[in-house]
């Protein structure tokens, strides 16, 4: 059995009070007079109405259950075992009843923390989850996902594949348009895209080496961002991408995230989308 920790207020108190992963709760630890900090206070007395001990231990005890400088805050909460992942089936039944769907795909993204600021931007424009291969990818269910997503993981989908793409496919069956986030000047630029269809997926590449191949020849659309880049540098790192991409969609969206209009058939069998009828 192996024990997973929550640290760090937010995303301890979100895990207390959103409980939708049913997590097993072993007990909140808590360093020697953080109880008189009032959102702690809060915190304990959530855990205890749950039925869940605070001990209270040395400060140092903490620091082997925050990595980096990912920090506890003075309290961590142990589960029994780690948080389960959504099944895969459970979001494409999910999507077919759906109107309007977005998810996020993370191309062998490696770094937990870019998976968590990732997650937090994605559920805080209204994506249903993200979805990444199980293997050569930072995986999803990681305490420092929880950290950084700042309670984010308690509100959005965490699903991880065999093959992603051929869980593109089956997005594209459901009626998704799959949308490569790129740095290539030649894609389309990301600012001139008027409207989005009703279900997207949008897709990021790893931190060094991007899109892959397969998941490059998957994507109806590669869209990038205009950036001055001084002196040559790549001024955006991937989480603050991914942030541009959603504001750009959820607002072409509108307020609901959904569209009336019917996409046209055209460009979605190999051939081009028509000049000026882009989405």
């Amino acid at each position: 059995m192996t024990v997973f920790s929550i640290y760090g207020k937010k995303p301890i108190l979100e895990a207390l009070s959103v409980n939708r992963r049913l997590y097993r709760f072993k007990e909140l630890r808590l360093a020697h007079g953080r109880e008189r900090d009032g959102d702690v206070n809060s915190i304990i007395r959530l855990a205890s109405s749950k039925g869940i001990p605070t001990r209270f231990v040395e400060i140092r005890e903490l620091d082997r259950w925050a990595p980096g400088y990912l920090g506890h805050q003075g309290l961590v909460l142990m589960l029994n075992e780690p948080p389960v992942a959504d099944e895969w089936d459970d979001v494409l039944t999910e999507c077919r009843k759906r109107r309007s769907a977005l998810l996020v795909a993370l191309d062998s993204v490696s770094d937990h923390q870019n998976v968590g600021a990732i997650a937090r931007c994605a559920a805080a424009f209204g994506a249903m989850g993200l979805v990444a291969p199980r293997d050569r990818a930072a995986p999803l269910i990681h305490p420092a996902v929880w950290r950084v997503a700042q309670g984010a993981a308690e509100h959005i989908r965490l699903v991880s594949v065999v093959n992603l793409s051929r869980a593109l496919a089956h997005l594209k069956e459901e009626g998704f348009w799959i949308v490569g986030a790129s740095m290539e000047a030649k894609d389309e630029d990301l600012a001139m895209v008027r409207e989005w269809p009703a279900k997207i997926c949008l897709v990021f590449g790893g931190e060094a080496s991007g899109l892959r191949r397969l998941t490059l020849e998957s994507c109806d659309i590669r869209a990038t961002i205009r950036q001055k880049r001084p002196g040559g540098l790549d001024s955006l790192n991937l989480a603050g991408a991914a942030a541009i991409f959603l504001w750009e969609i959820a607002k072409r969206k509108g307020p609901h995230g959904s569209m009336d209009r019917v996409l046209p058939s055209e460009g979605k069998d190999g051939g081009s989308i028509p000049p000026g009828d882009k989405f």
